[in-house]
């Protein structure tokens, strides 16, 4: 999804633009994991040049290149909620912007409206294991009036876990919109599923920088797509168009972030 300056939605309202300035003129410098992100940097903020972004990927993804490091984030993510043995789907939906309705403040929420036990069904169908679903909201959608999550022994509220790349690394499979939390998942290879519901909306609302199909995640519109996109999952075609998108994107991600900077 677009960012800051290049939401036109952002740039109207009143008073963003000196604040935007402001914050971005606190900042020296900048980390980016491509040349792709590098540009977005330089369009969606103020006072960004080559000279102060270095190309060193993310420190916080250089966990997908650990795999003792992700063991680690299984398990402590197992032990804090009692599923060890179990296969983790994370689902993370982005943040809605609150819009006006007839007058009124409407916070959208059709686009989360995801169908729990069927996505539960059909994953432990096409993946083998005992599988729970983990959901964690957008954290500025905490104590909002979205109706909480329908919990159950197989259906887990993560939204107050700390740490979001560490969910990631301890599952399996995740399935989110139009959330960043996709681009660091796929460096671990494993599936992503999109569900974008309220697709036309968003775009009218936020924008995105290229078209969802060009990503190589399952798109899914509504709940029996998506099913049936888990259903005939490829992996043979789904990795080779993941470093196919990587290296068009300039991806230098190699999980050595880190020490890049000693």
């Amino acid at each position: 999804k677009r960012i800051d300056g290049d939401v036109s939605a952002f740039r109207e309202l009143k008073g963003w633009l000196p604040a935007a300035v402001k914050s971005s003129g606190i900042v020296d410098y900048w980390i980016s994991n491509s040349s792709y992100e590098t540009n977005v940097y330089k369009s969606a903020f103020y006072g960004v040049k080559n000279e102060n972004v270095f190309l060193y990927g993310h420190p916080r993804n250089d966990i997908f290149f650990d795999a003792a490091a992700m063991r680690r984030a299984y398990q402590k993510v197992a032990a804090r909620y009692g599923l060890k043995g179990k296969r983790f789907l994370l689902y993370a939906p982005t943040f809605r912007e609150k819009c006006r309705k007839d007058g009124e403040v409407d916070r959208r929420t059709n686009g989360y409206n995801i169908d729990y036990p069927g996505l539960l069904m059909h994953i432990q169908q096409r993946f083998s294991g005992e599988w729970v679903i983990l959901v964690r909201q957008h954290p500025r959608l905490r104590d909002t009036e979205i109706e909480p999550i329908m919990t159950s022994e197989d259906i887990i509220d993560v939204t107050h876990y700390a740490d979001i790349q560490e969910l990631l690394a301890a599952s399996d499979c995740l399935v989110t919109d139009y959330s960043s939390s996709a681009f660091d998942f796929m460096l671990t290879r494993r599936p992503v599923f999109l569900f974008a519901a309220d697709r036309d909306e968003f775009e009218k609302e936020r924008g995105f920088y290229y078209p969802l199909e060009s990503t190589p995640f399952p798109l899914a519109y509504d709940n029996e797509e998506l099913m049936k996109n888990i259903d005939f999952f490829d992996e043979k075609v789904y990795l080779p168009e993941i470093d196919i998108f990587l290296k068009e994107k300039g991806c230098i991600e190699d999980g050595h972030a880190s020490t890049s900077f000693f």
